[in-house]
């Protein structure tokens, strides 16, 4: 008889072999099953001296000895306490031969968890190393964390602080135009820093969520869940249209749930069941962040109130993950408009329950020097009430191609007027995309918060 095999049985025979050996990568896995200890003289040696140290709210380093030069790998498992001692131990990551280190991210803060490790080899499996127990940090926000216009000085925030949240955070960011603004401060930020003489990639971030291996990068998810295939695209807007809830189901779907009824295809699928975080599925997301578009400035008041209690709902859902609550940006009512009712709502209820705080509107209320415009009727372009007539007349932003519209009949822009006192490359820098409603400089100010927000959840005090 004679066997026909082509390319496609080539690289399935390959694929294969990979999968066997494990052969190029670190692999995650799941599994309870025990391995049988190999008793041929073949097998690789068992490790020893394994070490467990936290390294953050949500890691444990581990590091241990190897003592063989035939292992293709090694397998580590993970046990929960259970009263003192190790509960049921579960495999959740292999490595490479010649690896003697591990970092286990997504944990909940302030728990114990127990480790162990083998080698192994087509031969057969070494015996377990010695168990490692520590504990993770426990969560340092004990008071709320207000991230506003008094955390825009960039050169306040430690290195340390900085390396440290590049080290510890992996982040999913959802938002649509007017939360593109942190995006496009942060992505020019490093360039203007290093110009300023600062060691170039300090403010680096990686925007596709492709991992932070070296920890060289902030590991930044831009919408991971995507914009335009069935999920939220913000606080406000799900993708029928105006939805309130879809955001809850999106980061539901990204970071695990067990869904009681349908098959988790479609996003009302998520709106009953039981979390289950799931590190692998979720890229180890330990902060999630949502931004508004314009809808506080018109949505009820019961619409912030179920906002409020969804946040604090997943948190408790999700204690390895810290969640940033936001602001609406400004729209030009005042001090009077129902938009500053309901963000001193969400304020009030984040001081009032230690809660994490993007305040999206402060920032973009005051400029670098402290002078306040929220009670001149400032608009997101920066435009304000110039002339005192109690409103901001602007053009139409429409017809400037989404670009921020400039303000008419005697206003003026905070942002342009302080931007033109000011050196550019020096004080403030350019931004690629300026058209996200909004000045440079505003972007800026978006920036410098948001790695303050950052190190803060790092563990940084803000001193």
């Amino acid at each position: 008889m004679k066997i026909n095999i082509d390319n496609k049985c080539i690289v399935l025979i390959f694929i294969l072999l990979c999968c066997s050996f494990s052969i190029g990568w670190v692999c995650n896995e799941s599994s309870s099953s025990t391995p049988v200890v190999s008793d041929s003289p073949l097998a690789p040696k068992t490790p020893s001296n394994l070490e467990a140290t936290p390294s953050s709210f949500s890691r444990i380093h581990l590091s241990w000895q190897d003592n063989s030069d035939n292992e293709y790998g090694f397998k580590i498992e993970r046990a929960p306490d259970d009263n003192g001692s190790p509960g049921s131990y579960e495999l959740i990551a292999t490595v490479l031969t010649d690896t003697a280190s591990y970092d286990d991210s997504g944990l909940s803060s302030g728990s114990s968890y127990y480790y162990r490790v083998y080698a192994y080899n087509d031969a057969g499996n070494s015996g377990f190393s010695n168990v490692a127990n520590a504990i993770t940090n426990e969560d340092v926000h004990t008071e709320a964390i207000n991230i506003d216009h008094n955390c825009t000085v960039i050169e306040d925030i430690p290195e340390s602080a900085i390396m440290q949240a590049k080290y510890d955070l992996h982040i999913a960011y959802g938002h649509t135009s007017h939360g593109q603004q942190l995006i496009e401060g942060m992505r020019d930020l490093d360039g203007f820093m290093t110009g300023k003489g600062y060691e170039g990639g300090t403010y680096a971030v990686d925007f596709d969520g492709n991992g932070n291996d070296d920890y060289d990068v902030l590991d930044f998810h831009n919408r991971p869940w995507g914009l335009h295939n069935g999920t939220a695209y913000d606080l406000g807007r799900g993708p029928e249209g105006t939805s309130y809830v879809d955001w809850i189901y999106t980061t539901r779907q990204y970071l695990g749930w067990d869904c009681a009824s349908g098959d988790g295809s479609e996003l009302s699928h998520y709106a009953t069941g039981t979390p289950k975080y799931n590190p692998d599925a979720c890229n180890s997301c330990n902060v999630v962040i949502w931004s508004w578009c314009g809808q506080v400035s018109y949505c009820s008041d019961e619409v912030i109130e179920d906002y409020l209690q969804n946040m604090s709902q997943l948190e408790e859902d999700y204690p390895q993950v810290r969640f940033v609550y936001m602001t609406g940006h400004v729209d030009g009512s005042g001090l009077d408009g129902t938009l500053h009712r309901h963000n001193e709502m969400i304020r009030d209820y984040c001081i009032d329950n230690n809660k994490i705080l993007y305040d999206f509107a402060d920032i973009e209320s005051y400029d670098p020097d402290g002078n306040y415009y929220g009670d001149r009727y400032v608009e997101d372009s920066c435009n304000y009430d110039y002339n005192g007539n109690g409103t901001t007349e602007q053009e139409n932003e429409a017809d400037n191609e989404w670009w921020p519209p400039d303000p008419i009949n005697g206003d003026r822009n905070w942002a342009v007027d302080w931007q033109d006192s000011h050196t550019l490359g020096v004080d403030w820098y350019e931004c690629k995309l300026r058209y996200y409603h909004t000045q440079h400089l505003n972007d800026n100010l978006k920036a410098y918060a948001a790695w303050w927000l950052w190190a803060r959840i790092a563990g940084w005090d803000g001193q």
